[in-house]
């Protein structure tokens, strides 16, 4: 009998033979057993083993999860959609909606919280930067800027770029995307979601 076994990468070990999943939940991992015919869906990185034998091999990867974060673009007339998820984000041409394509993609360190895109500029929150590509070339996206932030909310309009971080919203100007910089910050005496 074939059983698979999914677990997050950091993960070293396991002792149970049904299928396991790990959840990460503040800053520690959790498991949950789920039915074996159950598709897992995660917001974790995965990878699958098959355990028919005492040798472990891997036998599939999902990288990003669940996307949490989803922007849409249309550059040079074709649609794309931008799926952040993890630490990763996929780049999908969805000219033909029943069948996308995926035709690029980026890691990032952090976590993707938010994107937003304008002008043919990717700007992204990973829970370290603010960092902003360059999408003129869907398939080779190229970071060109950024800048330190805890930001979880994003908005950009014109030559701004809106951070939300808690109580404090933060403006940048992004007018020169390859040097963004914050022209000021206040309290907002509420959290900012």
């Amino acid at each position: 009998m074939s059983l698979i076994v999914a677990i997050v990468l950091m993960a070293s070990s396991f002792e149970s033979s049904q299928n396991i999943k790990l959840r990460p939940y503040l800053n520690s991992y959790q498991t949950k057993l789920i039915p074996a015919d159950n598709e897992i869906e995660e917001d974790a990185i995965f990878e699958s083993f098959d355990l028919d034998s005492s040798n472990v091999r891997s036998v599939g990867r999902w990288p990003f999860g669940v996307a949490n974060a989803v922007a849409y673009a249309n550059i040079s007339g074709t649609d794309y959609l931008i799926l952040g998820a993890g630490g990763g984000i996929y780049i999908l041409d969805i000219t033909n909606p029943s069948s996308p394509i995926k035709i690029g993609q980026i890691i990032t360190p952090g976590r993707i919280s938010e994107l937003f895109v304008r002008n043919n500029f990717l700007y992204v929150l990973d829970g370290i930067r603010l960092r902003i590509f360059d999408l003129t070339n869907p398939q080779a996206p190229l970071e060109i800027g950024g800048l330190l932030t805890n930001a979880g909310c994003l908005f950009v309009s014109s030559n701004y770029a809106y951070l939300g971080d808690g109580n404090t919203l933060a403006i940048a100007d992004v007018s020169d995307p390859h040097h963004p910089s914050v022209v000021s910050e206040f309290l907002t005496g509420g959290w900012i979601n």
